[in-house]
Parts: C-alpha cells; structure tokens; sequence
C-alpha cells in the first residue's frame, strides 16, 4: 500500500511548479488559491505519514529504492524508507507545514511575492521529507544540501533589504560547514564499508542495513579513525541544530518573515541535525569519544545560549537563542544513550515553539517592532495571543501539558548523576525566567506612548492556527508518557512566582553592565565568525593580488617579451640580408640538435637502451 502511495511525498513539488509556472505563463492566481493549493497539496504527505505510523507500528519498515546513479561497479539508490521514527516526524513537519501555511495567509497577505513565497515553502517542504524519509545516508546527503539551498532562499525572501541579503548569506556559509563534514563522513564511511562488505548495494549507505554499517566500519578502521567519521557526522549534526559554538547562524536567521522563523526553529531545518544522529545512532553510541562529546556540547550550549536569552530585547532573538538551549537537552539524551526521550522532547519542542513564534508574530504584527521594551499592555488587544503565549511558555518552562511529561523523561535519565542534573534544573530555572519575562514585558504592564498599534487584518487564519497548536500541545500531555516529577519541578514554579512579584512590583534587578553585554551578544560567538570572515576575505583577496600581480602579470610580461622578440626577428627576417638568413638557420639547426641529444641521453640512463 505504501509503495503505491509513494507519489503522495512528490504533491508539494508539483504544487509549487505549478504555482511557478502559472506566474511566468502570465496567469495570475488570487492569493487564497494559492493558498488553498499549497494547504491541498501538504495534506497529501501528511496522510501518507499517518499511514505509514499505523502500518509501521506492528509490522517491518518499509523500504522501496529505485536506481539513481551507476559509477563504475557502484550503484547509488533514491526511494523511501517508512518506519516509525519517519512517519512521526513527517507528521509533525507536514502538519506545522499546513498551520504555517494557513498562518502566512495572514502574515504575508500585504506582500507582492506571495506566490515566490508559497512556492519556496512548498520545496523546502519537499526536501524536508525527503530526508526524513532517505533510505540511505546517499539521499540524505543529498536533500541537506536541498535543505540549506530552500532555507537560504527562504531566511533572504527580503532580499532587496542590506540586512537581510547579508544575514541569509552568513547563514548559508556557516551551514556549508556542516555539508562539507557530512560530504565527507559519508565519503570515507562508503569507501571503508563498500571495500569490507564487497557489495554493491551498499554503495550508499542503506539505512536499514545500519548494524552492518556499523560492524563493517568497526572492523575495517582503526579506533582513531573510527572517531574521526564519528566526529564529522556529529559536527554536522551540532552545525544544522544550530548548537554551541555553531549557533550564531540561528541568530542571523531570525531576518526572515515570522512564520518561516516558526518553520525553522519547530519541525525542520533545526530537527535535520538531530534526525541525522538518530538515524546513525548504532554508529555515534560506538564511540565513547563522541558520545562524552554530545553531552558535552548539548549542555554548554543549553546554559550559554539560556544565558543569552534572559537578557535579549527582540523577542524573535530571545526565542531563537531558546531553541539552541531547548536541542541542547535532545543530545544530552542522545548521549546517555536514551534517543526515545530525545524524539519525543524533540516532537514536542517542535509544536511549543512553532506556537511562541507565531504569537511573537502577532505581536510583530501589531507594533511594528521587536524590541520588547517597547511594548506593554498587549493582553487587552491581542487577548487570544496572550493565552496561547502562556501555555507555550508553560509548556517550554515544564509546569504543564506536554512539556511537563517530556522534561521528566529528560530528567529521569539525570536522575544517576547528580551533577547533570543540577545542571539541568539550572537551565529549567533559566528557561521559567526568559519565557515569562518576556510574557510580562510583552502582555502586561503599561502600554508604551511611541507604539501606535497597527490594524490586524485576517485575525481568522492567526486565531485558527493559534488554536490548534494550543489544541496539540494540550492533548499531547496524554499522549505522551510521564516519568517521575523532579524537585526542580517545584523550583520553577518557585521562579515564575519570583518572575512575577519582579515584574508586577517593578523591582529593578542589579545589573553587570559586562556580563549583560556578554550575553546580550551572545558571547560574540556572532562577532567572531564575522571577523574570521572579514579576515579570510582579506586573506584570499590578497593572495588574488599576488596571483594577479606576479604571476599572471609576470606571464603577460614573459609572453609579451618574447612576442616583441619574435617580431624583431622577423622585421630583421624581412631585410633580405643573407648572413641573418644563414645565422638564424645556425641557431635553429643547433637547437635541435641539443633537443634530440638530451632526449637520447634521457631514454640511455633511464631505459639503458
């Protein structure tokens, strides 16, 4: 049944050739038809998903594969690989796809490029299921890079603006890091495993076949070898989930429209690291370098960038800095060897967020600005936002719903290590605090004299998707499984009540102007990179000078000399002077001579003819 509903995956890619086709044929689609067909066209995967998740359950994975590319003796394969772990997260991504696309009706509905707009969102989409649903680490080369090519499209869609043309670019570049670390895993690990096995259907890596992967690897590599491809798959996975201290580029890409902000940071482009260590998790938990590694990196970046966020003043900065904080739990269950409570973290972080940035949005929306300083009172106005926003922020600080049951989970595999876990309710803390100070400053308090609030046209399609993450958040706490309530429970609680009495009494905190500024840039980890790029541009600018200069101009120079020398001779050649003719003929002769000399001496020694 699978195999032949395969096609259902493909429906986002036609939609948006047809959207682009009808926009160069000069057949003009009303917005709400544009609309309705990309909301059409993502109900398709997201049936196939659900299908997949019910006929998964109790039987094998389902695998199909068709011939793609044949080098030599290596045959590298596409298709689709159903089970369990896919078919979940491609109902999450598909079915935030569709809220995401009913909720730009709204926020998108003044742009003049709405059918770019739709079209780009529509092969993100495409791209982002073909990884999910990648047979073999081939194809999911392959759709990473789709991924990071529809995502630098999508984070620059205001690409006349300076900012923004910039921001997309950096962030481009910074994911190529991870491109080239998974290019090269897959290289080496194709080369070590296609030599052990000698089979050619191994060429790309299938992922059914992941324990052989893993065995053939462990028994054709050195130790050291073997943690170095361990190494580059992990390097991959912590560039595309944006952790520490590659998480600069998740900042940059808050240039984009809102609703792409809420794709990004929930169900996609920040879930493809995660799901790439998920698939190869028999790989990764071989080795015990990487996996100290994991927890290493996922805690750090879950403290730092918490951090970060208690002080930002744009809203959509303080929620990105959240996501890296909120991925950061995911590997630490990765790397104490739990991925089921890292999926299930991970699905549900993916819905609360998708909600806060889509209330950030109408906050945006409203005020025209994203400075939180300068709003207050929203509560009155956008009543709906600021109920959603709470059981958002609720959810993400773990005081209910379905955040509640995954924190616990999380801390039920801390649980033996007293250390970890006093870390991990530090960052819980930290989580309370910048989730509901933003609340307060954002829905409560006084309303800001400079802000004029702007007309909210199409409240319908906010209101509606709004409603239904609020509907999926809440219905998740019985869906997913409880663990046991942790003390740090009662501590964050303990934190929104402080949170509260700071903001409702107005209690000005002592403030470390240099640490304040220290987290506010995000430990310059943004600065660094864009000195290391002005540095490196310097550097190859100035080996382009050298090049030019001294070796394509001493070339020009030589040729020029001899050409200036050739036609001397030959306005000497043209003279009619005999005793020229007889000397340049000399030389000539002489010439050749000493050619064939050196040439016969050469074959003598070498060859000893």
């Amino acid at each position: 049944m699978l195999e032949n509903l395969a096609w259902f995956i493909l429906i986002p890619l036609w939609c948006a050739i047809l959207v682009i086709s009808t926009r160069f044929s000069g057949i003009i689609l009303q917005k709400k038809h544009v609309v309705l067909m990309s909301c059409c066209s993502v109900l398709f995967p997201l049936i196939y998903s659900v299908l997949g998740l019910y006929i998964t359950y109790k039987n094998e994975p389902v695998e199909m594969c068709f011939s793609f590319l044949s080098i030599n003796n290596l045959t590298f394969f596409l298709g689709l690989y159903v089970d369990m772990l896919s078919s979940l997260v491609g109902i999450v991504v598909s079915l935030i796809t569709l809220i995401v696309f009913l909720y730009s009706a709204y926020y998108m509905e003044k742009e003049k490029s709405f059918s770019r707009y739709y079209s780009l969102l529509n092969l993100f989409l495409v791209s982002m299921l073909a990884f999910v649903f990648s047979p073999n680490l081939f194809q999911m080369l392959l759709s990473w890079d789709l991924i990071g090519v529809f995502s630098y499209l999508l984070i620059g869609y205001w690409y006349n603006k300076p900012v923004v043309s910039m921001d997309s670019k950096r962030v481009y570049l910074i994911n190529i890091l991870g491109d080239i670390a998974l290019f090269s895993a897959f290289v080496i690990t194709s080369n070590f495993v296609v030599s052990m096995t000698e089979n050619v259907s191994l060429s790309s890596l299938p992922l059914s076949e992941i324990n052989l992967i893993t065995s053939s690897l462990l028994a054709s590599t050195t130790p050291q070898m073997y943690s170095v491809i361990v190494i580059l798959f992990v390097v991959a996975g912590i560039v595309k989930s944006a952790q520490f201290p590659i998480n600069s580029w998740l900042i940059n890409a808050m240039s984009a429209p809102t609703p792409v902000s809420a794709l990004i940071h929930s169900a996609t482009l920040v879930m493809a690291g995660v799901f790439l260590l998920l698939r190869i998790f028999p790989v990764v938990a071989s080795d015990m370098l990487s996996v100290k590694l994991i927890i290493a990196i996922g805690f750090i970046t879950a403290i730092l960038t918490s951090l970060a966020a208690c002080v930002q003043t744009n809203i959509k900065k303080a929620l990105a800095y959240s996501t890296s904080a909120q991925l950061g739990f995911v590997f630490v269950a990765l790397g104490l060897f739990n991925p089921v409570a890292g999926i299930i973290y991970l699905l549900a972080h993916a819905f609360i967020k998708a909600l806060m940035f889509m209330c950030a949005g109408n906050v945006i929306k409203l005020t025209e600005s994203k400075n939180v300083m300068f709003m207050g009172n929203l509560r009155k106005v956008l009543p709906y936002t600021a109920i959603a926003f709470i059981v958002a922020g609720l959810a993400l600080s773990g005081l209910g719903f379905c955040g509640f049951n995954s924190k616990c989970l999380i801390s039920d595999i801390l649980i033996n290590s007293p250390s970890l876990l006093l870390l991990f309710g530090i960052v819980g803390a930290l989580t309370t605090y910048y989730v509901f100070r933003l609340y307060f400053l954002v829905f409560e308090g006084e309303k800001q004299k400079n802000i004029a609030y702007q007309a909210l046209p199409n409240k319908k399609c906010s209101i509606m998707s709004l409603g239904t993450l609020v509907f999926i958040i809440v219905c998740g706490t019985f869906l997913i499984p409880a663990g046991r309530i942790c003390v740090f429970y009662f501590i964050n609680l303990l934190m929104l009540g402080i949170v509260a009495l700071i903001y409702y009494k107005k209690y000005k905190l002592p403030k470390i102007r240099t640490l304040q500024k220290i987290f506010i840039n995000g430990f310059y980890i943004n600065k660094i990179y864009y000195w290391g790029e002005v540095y490196i541009y310097r550097f190859l600018s100035l080996l382009m000078y050298v090049f030019d200069c001294y070796v394509v101009g001493g070339v020009e120079y030589i040729t020029k000399s001899i050409l200036f020398k050739i036609s001397a001779c030959e306005q000497k050649l043209q003279s009619n002077n005999v005793q020229y003719y007889i000397s340049y003929g000399f030389w000539i002769l002489l010439s050749v001579m000493m050619v064939f000399l050196v040439m016969y001496m050469f074959i003598l020694n070498i060859f000893g003819v």
